[in-house]
């Protein structure tokens, strides 16, 4: 996979360039659903990049390499990584987040895995769950098995979204990584999602 990401609607001349709002993710899971969020005459580019590395540091490092190689600005740009808690310990998270501030990243996690924050869009639940849990939860709201979140947005709408940041709000109001690691369930994407719908075009 290319580390080149296009940056397509950032111009140059007398019109201002788009801001971007680059997401490097984990898995397929996340690039389902983050798709959603890019939208036609969005005043921001949203680009979702799936990594190959899936360790929190090493997604980091990946980060700072496109950086390099993308023209991306920190400055001006919203530059975010989302992953999983259950793949990490709390040390590899903390190495992560003091990379992220160095460099400009914002870091977004998920306790156990993003299937939680799946689920809070379908339902106020802060048992502890495992990720065959989830996937057999979300599956029966589904009515359908879930598989990477394959056709989730169909099933998702607006209201669901707003209902998910609210719940996911009430479990981690300060959205803080290392919290996130040590509350299970738990997950900071409401703040990230919120940004995304904000930017959205009416």
């Amino acid at each position: 996979m290319s580390d080149k990401i296009s940056l397509g609607q950032r111009r140059t001349g007398h019109r201002a360039p788009a801001k971007v709002m680059f997401i490097i993710v984990e898995g397929a899971s996340e690039k389902i659903y983050f798709e959603r969020f890019r939208t036609p005459n969005s005043p921001v580019a949203v680009r979702i990049h799936e990594s190959k590395d899936r360790d929190a540091e090493g997604m980091i490092r990946k980060c700072m390499h496109i950086i390099e190689r993308s023209g991306l600005d920190t400055e001006t740009d919203d530059v975010m990584a989302v992953f999983d808690a259950d793949r990490n310990c709390t040390e590899d998270i903390q190495k992560a987040k003091e990379l992220c501030s160095e460099h400009g990243i914002k870091m977004y996690i998920s306790n156990p895995s993003f299937e939680f924050w799946l689920l809070l869009h379908f339902e106020d639940d802060s048992a502890t769950y495992i990720k065959d849990d989830l996937r057999d939860k979300l599956s029966k709201h589904l009515g359908v098995k879930y598989v990477k979140s394959a056709g989730i947005n169909e099933y998702i709408e607006d209201k669901d979204i707003l209902k998910a940041i609210e719940r996911s709000k009430k479990l981690l109001p300060d959205a803080d990584p290392l919290r996130c690691a040590n509350i299970r369930p738990s997950t900071c994407l409401h703040l990230l999602v919120e940004k995304l719908m904000k930017k959205r075009p009416p």
